[in-house]
């Protein structure tokens, strides 16, 4: 859909995500999303639409929800490095506080989530393979959304929304999950045993 009015945008198209292999044993949460903290980089033109596959995390404080903020290094960084390349960026905004490895109380100046580079604002050495971790709570997977959530409404005001389908228990697509999944999986705060991916059943 086209408009000319204030806050309308051009429509695109989309392809609904099929996230459950199956609805046995499927138990699903509810809660509301953070419009100020919840985003998603790698959609393009569209990152206020929380897509389904989105794993989620929950921010201690407000008990809001947010896309789950964790991810891994891709490469070694010196001490005079500010900029630090991940394998998925795009659940993190900038002036979020994060983790990297031991190094705590970094934030988030800007981040190029086409290249997925975060950058912050003072240098420091990291090391490929460390961990890059929100420290609001918001970095443990607690379920996958299992719908589309659209956080700014018509008068482009970003506001918190509700949702009632979060996957806590039932088989998933592993490729249709968003973000750094591989992350996600090896968190072992995360309350992901109930959740069965396809390529690990038996496990």
């Amino acid at each position: 859909m086209t408009s000319n009015l204030p806050g309308q945008r051009t429509g695109i198209t989309s392809t609904p995500r099929n996230v459950l292999l199956s609805t046995k044993g499927l138990i699903y949460g509810r809660g509301i999303l953070d419009a100020s903290k919840a985003y998603d980089g790698a959609n393009v033109g569209c990152e206020d639409e929380i897509r389904a596959g989105t794993p989620l995390g929950q921010i201690t404080a407000t008990k809001l929800w947010v896309p789950c903020k964790r991810t891994t290094v891709t490469a070694d960084g010196g001490a005079t490095s500010e900029t630090v390349p991940v394998v998925d960026a795009r659940a993190f905004r900038v002036g979020d506080t994060i983790s990297v490895g031991a190094d705590t109380g970094l934030t988030i100046t800007s981040i190029d989530y086409s290249a997925n580079e975060i950058t912050v604002e003072e240098s420091f050495t990291f090391a490929n393979s460390e961990a890059v971790v929100a420290e609001d709570g918001s970095q443990t997977c607690r379920g996958i959304l299992n719908e589309f959530v659209k956080l700014r409404d018509e008068d482009a005001v970003w506001r918190n929304k509700p949702f009632g389908l979060l996957i806590l228990a039932g088989l998933v697509d592993p490729a249709m999950i968003l973000g750094d999944l591989a992350a996600i999986r090896g968190d072992t705060n995360a309350e992901l045993r109930q959740i069965l991916w396809a390529d690990r059943q038996g496990q």
